[in-house]
C-alpha cells in the first residue's frame, strides 16, 4: 500500500509540474476542452430528460407498458457503457499498461510489479470514467430529473457506474495480460486501433439506417415506444448490464427489484474481476511487458524506404512522404467511409424532397460537405510541419527555399481532403433525386474551401509545430495525447467558423434582401455579390497565410525561432 502510494504521489508532482510549465496556452486549451465536455454533457441530460417526459407523456395511460419500455431503455443505455468503453477504454488500458513513459523508470526500481500494475490499474479505470460521466452519467441524471427520482438514486446511478468501470477496467486488463505473451505491441495497437474503428462504423451504419427507415416510415411516437416495450430485455437476467440497469431502477416507483438481483451480484463481480486481474498481473505483467517492446528486424523496408526517398528527391519527394503517410493512417480511411455514410444517408433522405424543400436541401447538403471536408482536413493538415518529427534537422540542412516547402506542405495537406470530397461528391451525384447544386459549381468551391482550410491549419501548425507528438495515432503517452488533443480541437474550432464563414458569403443573395443597401439590387447581382465576396475572401485568405507562413518558415528553417514545444 506505501508503494502505491508513494507511485501516486510522483504522479501527482509530476501532473502538477506539467501544468504549471505549460503556461497560458495550455490553461486555455483544457478550459476549452472542459467547457465542451460540460455542453455536450448538458445536452445529453436534457435529451434524457426529454425523452423521459416523452415516455411518460405518451404511455400515461398504460403505465406497465411504461415501466417496461422504460426498463429496456435503461438496459440499452448500460449495455451501451460496455460499448463506448470498448471504443475508446480498451486502448487506454493498453497504453497505461504498456506505453506509459514512466513504465521504464518504475520497473527499474524495487517497487513490487503488484503496486506498478494496481496504479496503472487505478489511472486505467480514472480516466475510462471522465470517458462516462459525460455520456451515461449525463443521460442518467437526466432520467433521474425526468421521473423526479429521490436523492438517493443519484448515489446508487454514481455507484452503479462505478462498479460497471470497474468491470469493464478488470476483464480489459485481464485479457491484455493473457494476449500478452502472444502479441507484440505493434501488432496489438493495429488490431485495437482498426478493431474500434470498424465498431464505430457499425454502429454509424446502423444508427443513419434506423434513422433513415423512420424517417421514410413516419413512425408515431407512440407505436415506437410500444416496438421498444416489447423488447424482452429482462429474458438473460443474469448478463452485468442487467444488474446494472436493476441497481438503477432500485429506488424508482413502480420497480419491485431487490438487492439479490440488482447490486449485490455487480458488487460481487467487481471483487473477483479485481481479485483475477491482480493476481494474473503478479505472474505475468513483467513478462508480458517485456515481449510488447520486442520487435522484428525490418531490413528490407527500409531498404526499399531509402530507395523511394532518392528516387523522388526535392519537393517531389516531401508531397510523397507525406501521402504515403497519411495512407498508412487508418484515422483517414475510417474518416472517408464515416463521411461517406453520413452524406450517403443524408442524401438518400433528402432524395424525397418536394419542390418547395429542394432548396433548403441543396444548402444544407453543401453546409455539411464544407462542415465535413473542414473536420476532415483538421487531421493532417494542423499537423503537416509537426508531422517530420525527428527529421526536421535533416529539412533544416537542405537547401529548401520556406516558399518552396510552404506548397509542398499545402499540397500533401490539401490532396487527402480532395479526394475525400471527391468521392462523396461521386455517391451524391450517383443517388436519383438527390437536390445538388450542379457539379460546376460545387466542386470548384470545395476546391478553393479547402485550399483556405489547410492554409489555415498549415499556418497554425507551422507558428506552433511541436516535433514530439507527431500525427494523430503517431504518439503513445499521455502529454503527446493531451497535446495532439489541444491543437486539434483548436483547429477544429477555426474551420468549423471559417467554414460558417463560407456559406454564409455563399448564401448572401439569401439575406441580402434584408440589408437595404443590397435589398433593390437584382438576385443575380445580389448572387454575383455573394460569389465575389467568396472569392475574395478565399485568395485572400490563401495570400495572407502564405506570406506569414513562408517568412515564419524561414525562422524555422535558419534556427532563429526552433522552438518546437
Amino acid at each position: 500500500m506505501r508503494e502505491a502510494a508513494l507511485i501516486i504521489k510522483y504522479d501527482l508532482l509530476a501532473m502538477r509540474n506539467n501544468l504549471i510549465q505549460g503556461g497560458l496556452k495550455k490553461a486555455v486549451g483544457g478550459g476549452i476542452g472542459i467547457l465542451v465536455t460540460i455542453m455536450l454533457a448538458f445536452f445529453i441530460a436534457s435529451g434524457g430528460y426529454k425523452i423521459t417526459r416523452l415516455i411518460r407523456t405518451v404511455m400515461e395511460s398504460n403505465p406497465k407498458l411504461m415501466y417496461i419500455a422504460e426498463f429496456n431503455l435503461i438496459t440499452s443505455a448500460s449495455l451501451a457503457i460496455f460499448v463506448l468503453l470498448l471504443l475508446a477504454g480498451f486502448r487506454v488500458i493498453y497504453q497505461n499498461f504498456y506505453e506509459s513513459e514512466d513504465l521504464f523508470f518504475l520497473l527499474a526500481t524495487p517497487l513490487s510489479t503488484g503496486s506498478i500494475f494496481g496504479v496503472k490499474f487505478l489511472h486505467s479505470f480514472n480516466q475510462n470514467l471522465l470517458l462516462l460521466l459525460p455520456f451515461t452519467g449525463a443521460l442518467w441524471v437526466g432520467y433521474g430529473l425526468g421521473v423526479e427520482a429521490p436523492p438517493a438514486y443519484y448515489f446508487i446511478a454514481f455507484l452503479t457506474l462505478l462498479l460497471a468501470n470497474a468491470i469493464f477496467t478488470a476483464l480489459a486488463s485481464l485479457l491484455l495480460l493473457l494476449i500478452s505473451g502472444l502479441v507484440s505491441s505493434q501488432k496489438m495497437k493495429q488490431f485495437l486501433t482498426v478493431g474500434s474503428m470498424l465498431l464505430v462504423l457499425v454502429i454509424v451504419l446502423g444508427s443513419q439506417y434506423y434513422s433513415s427507415l423512420t424517417m421514410r416510415m413516419r413512425v408515431e411516437p407512440g407505436s415506437l415506444l410500444q416496438v421498444i416495450a416489447g423488447w424482452n430485455s429482462g429474458a438473460t437476467a443474469l448478463l452485468p448490464h442487467i444488474w446494472i440497469s436493476k441497481s438503477l431502477l432500485l429506488t424508482i416507483p413502480g420497480f419491485t427489484f431487490s438487492l439479490v438481483e440488482s447490486l449485490l451480484p455487480l458488487i460481487l463481480l467487481t471483487l473477483v474481476m479485481i481479485w483475477a486481474t491482480l493476481s494474473l498481473a503478479k505472474r505475468s505483467f513483467i513478462s508480458g511487458w517485456s515481449f510488447s517492446h520486442d520487435y522484428a528486424p525490418t531490413q528490407r523496408s527500409t531498404s526499399k524506404r531509402t530507395r523511394r526517398v532518392w528516387l523522388f528527391g526535392g519537393l517531389g519527394g516531401i508531397v510523397k512522404k507525406d501521402l504515403l503517410t497519411f495512407k498508412r493512417l487508418p484515422l483517414v480511411w475510417y474518416n472517408l467511409l464515416v463521411v461517406l455514410i453520413i452524406m450517403g444517408f443524408m442524401g438518400f433522405n433528402l432524395a424525397s424532397a418536394t419542390d418547395g424543400q429542394a432548396s433548403f436541401a441543396r444548402g444544407l447538403l453543401l453546409f455539411m460537405l464544407l462542415l465535413i471536408t473542414a473536420q476532415i482536413g483538421t487531421n493532417l493538415s494542423a499537423y503537416a510541419l509537426s508531422m517530420e518529427g525527428g527529421s526536421w534537422w535533416v529539412l533544416q540542412q537542405s537547401p529548401l527555399q520556406p516558399a518552396a516547402l510552404y506548397r509542398a506542405k499545402l499540397l500533401s495537406a490539401s490532396i487527402p481532403s480532395l479526394l475525400s470530397s471527391g468521392v462523396t461528391l461521386l455517391v451524391l451525384y450517383l443517388i436519383p433525386g438527390v437536390p445538388m447544386y450542379p457539379w460546376y459549381f460545387t466542386i470548384p468551391v470545395l476546391v478553393l474551401s479547402i485550399s483556405l482550410f489547410s492554409s489555415l491549419c498549415l499556418l497554425l501548425d507551422i507558428y506552433g509545430p511541436n516535433f514530439e507528438i507527431g500525427l494523430p495515432q503517431g504518439g503513445s503517452s499521455r502529454s503527446r495525447r493531451s497535446a495532439r488533443s489541444g491543437k486539434t480541437l483548436g483547429a477544429m474550432f477555426l474551420l468549423t467558423i471559417t467554414a460558417g464563414l463560407v456559406f454564409a458569403l455563399l448564401s448572401f443573395s439569401f439575406y441580402a434582401k434584408y440589408i437595404p443597401v443590397f435589398s433593390t439590387l437584382s438576385p443575380s447581382f445580389q448572387y454575383s455579390i455573394g460569389i465575389a465576396l467568396f472569392l475574395l475572401a478565399v485568395t485572400g485568405g490563401d495570400y495572407i497565410c502564405y506570406q506569414m507562413g513562408k517568412k515564419q518558415l524561414a525562422n524555422l528553417l535558419t534556427g532563429k525561432n526552433g522552438k518546437s514545444e
